[in-house]
């Protein structure tokens, strides 16, 4: 029985070294180590009676790949952005339907999607920040038949979703440089972190910091985290998401078919301010605003409220539920 038992157990541990070489060493992208628990299962073996060997290597060979598979250790990329690469030459290289991994870095680039469909993630420490010069952000114009109701602006974007295009982005930052902000030209468009127009997006687990300007520029009407415009449909899926660091609002879809849910997010403010009034959701199409935290936007001087949930008037509420409020000026309210 014992040569058995060895025999077993020799080969799960090759079973697992080659599951574990082939998933998690290959990506490293969750940075899981299994490695103490095996050795617990590797001395509970050789201690253990027949019956406790026989369910520990069950356990080794059923559960942990379990583990590791509902992890996402066996997701695989098609192409793959190291740091001092440019993500935007392998998203045009990208044919659609494919899927990109940005390793760790900070990339000083600004990103544009057109009519592909990608999947787009970053291990921890990935941090898409635009170009070191923001005078060259490239511009959206404006469309005819927008209906986000900002005059004849375009719009600048650090990460730009357009032109039909279907984008999954996950587990990175995107992170306007406030160094930066004085030479973008506010005449011309207004700023924010993320820019779609007739496209969908879904965010997962991304955080968005800024856009804003510097304080003496602070009650320009700019800076958002995410802003969705054109004169076409929008579908906007953002869930376990961050906006921090923006300037007038958090998310803005302002063009009345646009479709945009919100969930299980954090949209913070700047707190006590008398520079400008924040809103943290603003929208007039179709929503579902459910089980975020709202935090810290109050404007001081009165006549004007900063205000969490801000909808047009036709807006359906119904699905507009289950969220939190942390010095919030107003909670919710339509114009």
């Amino acid at each position: 029985m014992k040569i058995l038992t060895k025999s077993l157990r020799n080969r799960i541990l090759k079973l697992q070294s080659d599951f574990l070489r082939q998933n998690i060493l290959k990506n490293k992208i969750f940075h899981i180590d299994i490695t103490p628990f095996l050795k617990v299962i590797l001395k509970r073996v050789k201690k253990g009676g027949y019956m406790k060997k026989i369910s520990f290597l069950l356990l080794t060979l059923f559960v942990l790949p379990c583990i590791c598979l509902f992890a996402g250790c066996g997701e695989t990329f098609d192409y793959t952005v190291k740091a001092g690469e440019s993500i935007q030459a392998v998203i045009d290289a990208a044919e659609t339907g494919k899927s990109i991994l940005i390793k760790a870095g900070t990339y000083n680039e600004q990103i544009t999607i057109s009519n592909k469909k990608l999947t787009i993630m970053g291990e921890d420490g990935t941090i898409i920040s635009g170009p070191e010069d923001y005078s060259n952000l490239t511009l959206w114009e404006r469309e005819a038949g927008d209906t986000t109701g900002h005059s004849s602006q375009g719009m600048y974007g650090i990460v730009r979703i357009l032109a039909g295009a279907d984008v999954t982005i996950k587990k990175l930052t995107i992170k306007s440089e406030l160094a930066r902000t004085d030479s973008v030209d506010n005449n011309a468009g207004r700023s924010a972190g993320v820019f779609v127009a007739n496209s969908r997006l879904e965010m997962m687990d991304v955080k968005v910091s800024g856009f804003r300007l510097k304080n003496e520029k602070f009650g320009i009407q700019t800076g958002y985290g995410l802003y969705v415009g054109g004169a076409n449909a929008s579908t906007i899926i953002i869930d376990k998401c961050e906006f921090v660091g923006f300037q007038k609002g958090g998310v803005y879809a302002l063009t009345t078919n646009s479709d945009v849910t919100v969930k299980n997010s954090t949209i913070q403010g700047a707190g006590d301010t008398d520079l400008i009034a924040q809103n943290g959701i603003c929208a007039c199409g179709k929503v579902a605003i459910q089980n975020n935290t709202f935090k810290n936007l109050k404007y001081l001087p009165d006549g004007t409220s900063a205000c969490a949930i801000l909808l047009k008037s036709s807006v359906n509420q119904d699905n507009i539920t289950g969220n939190k409020f942390e010095n919030v000026q107003v909670q919710k309210d339509v114009y």
